[in-house]
C-alpha cells in the first residue's frame, strides 16, 4: 500500500470513527393543540423541542414517534419537514399526530384523578441526512391546564 493510500484510508477510518461518536437528540414536548377530529380519534399538532448535544449540525429529514402514558401507547405521529439542528443547539419541529378519542377522555379523566400529574413517555426515530436513524426516548409528566382543575387544589 503507497503512502497515499494509507493517509486516505486513515482519513476514512477517523471519519466513520466520528459517527459512532454520536450521541441522539433529546426530545421534548413543548406544545399541544388539538385541530381536528372525529368522534373516532383526534389529531392534534404537536410541537417538539429537539436538542442536539453534539459538535456538529444534523440535518432532520423527518422523524415517527409515539406517546405513551402510564407506559401503554397514546398517540402516533410522523413528520416529513426538514430541519436543521444546529450543533450543540436545538430547534423546535411542528409534528401532526393522532389519538383514539375515547383513550383522551379516559386520560383527561384519569389526569384530574390523579391530582394533576399524568407521567407520559415520547420515543421514535429522528431521520437524518448524514447519519442514518437516530433513536430518542423521553420521560416526562403532563400537567393538567388550570382551568380544568377542581375547585379545591386537585
Amino acid at each position: 500500500m503507497n503512502k497515499f493510500s494509507m493517509i486516505m484510508l486513515m482519513a476514512f477510518l477517523s471519519a466513520c470513527s466520528g459517527l459512532y461518536n454520536l450521541r441522539a437528540p433529546e426530545v421534548s414536548v413543548a406544545d399541544v393543540k388539538f385541530s381536528d377530529g372525529n368522534i373516532s380519534e383526534q389529531r392534534f399538532k404537536l410541537t417538539l423541542r429537539v436538542t442536539n448535544p453534539n459538535e456538529r449540525d444534523i440535518v432532520i429529514d423527518g422523524l415517527t414517534f409515539d406517546v405513551l402514558v402510564d407506559e401503554k401507547s397514546f398517540a402516533h405521529g410522523i413528520s416529513n419537514t426538514p430541519t436543521v439542528l444546529p450543533k450543540l443547539g436545538e430547534a423546535e419541529m411542528d409534528v401532526e399526530g393522532t389519538a383514539q378519542s375515547f383513550d383522551i377522555i379516559r386520560k383527561l379523566l384519569e389526569l384530574k384523578a390523579s391530582g394533576g400529574r399524568l407521567p407520559y413517555r415520547i420515543r421514535g426515530e429522528v431521520m437524518t441526512r448524514d447519519y442514518g436513524r437516530i433513536p430518542f426516548d423521553h420521560k416526562s409528566e403532563a400537567a393538567l391546564p388550570g382551568a380544568l382543575r377542581q375547585k379545591d387544589g386537585i
